[in-house]
């Protein structure tokens, strides 16, 4: 009897504490007195805890994007830092969309657009490979979209690639205001980007791939 006596003060000495720092009577029975820790009570839910895991849960659903998503997201605030460097740099190489692009000083009115496409394997950097040539026709008053050259035997391929990759920076361009839509589009091509140029001129990137 005194050992049962001696257990009931001290569940009941456990309780008061217990309840003196702020815990409810239900908690502490469940917890406390039946000795099972801190084990959380079923139906209990803690609000902190709750809140952070559905602020984390928001924000695994924000990051967790598809790549394609993801990769759209990204092209688009490159564009707009390409756009932004061209209108603060002119006669500066900046890069749009795949292609790169110069655009002729404030002073020298625009007379048009140069679509230019290099050589084999020189074609891959044409900004640097025809960068005095290129340069000269920025100073003449002509944009120029230079696209890079991959090296490959499917001219088709390479022609659409080309046509593709020029048209997003050309759209860019026109889409932000800074290209007027009515001024004449130029091909200049050297070596294989010569005859993609031809190709493209005959509406090869518009032609179906063979089977």
């Amino acid at each position: 009897r005194r050992s049962q006596r001696a257990g009931a003060t001290a569940q009941k000495a456990l309780f008061s504490r217990f309840t003196s720092l702020g815990g409810s009577s239900s908690v502490a029975s469940s917890h406390t007195l039946t000795g099972l820790g801190s084990r959380p009570v079923v139906g209990q839910t803690d609000a902190p805890s709750a809140m952070r895991a559905s602020e984390l849960g928001e924000e695994s659903a924000v990051t967790a994007l598809s790549p394609a998503v993801s990769a759209a997201i990204v092209a688009d605030q490159s564009e707009k830092e390409g756009l932004e460097k061209l209108e603060k740099s002119p006669s500066t190489w900046v890069s749009l969309s795949g292609a790169k692009v110069v655009r002729p000083p404030p002073w020298v009115p625009a007379k048009g657009v140069v679509h230019f496409i290099g050589g084999a394997f020189v074609g891959a950097a044409p900004h640097w490979t025809y960068r005095r040539f290129l340069m000269s026709l920025a100073e003449r008053g002509l944009w120029v979209i230079a696209t890079p050259l991959s090296t490959s035997f499917d001219h088709q391929r390479l022609a659409d690639e080309a046509a593709t990759t020029f048209e997003r920076a050309y759209s860019a361009l026109t889409a932000g205001g800074m290209v007027d839509a009515k001024l004449p589009v130029y091909t200049i091509g050297h070596g294989m980007g010569a005859l993609l140029a031809a190709q493209l001129g005959c509406g090869a990137a518009d032609a179906k791939a063979p089977g």
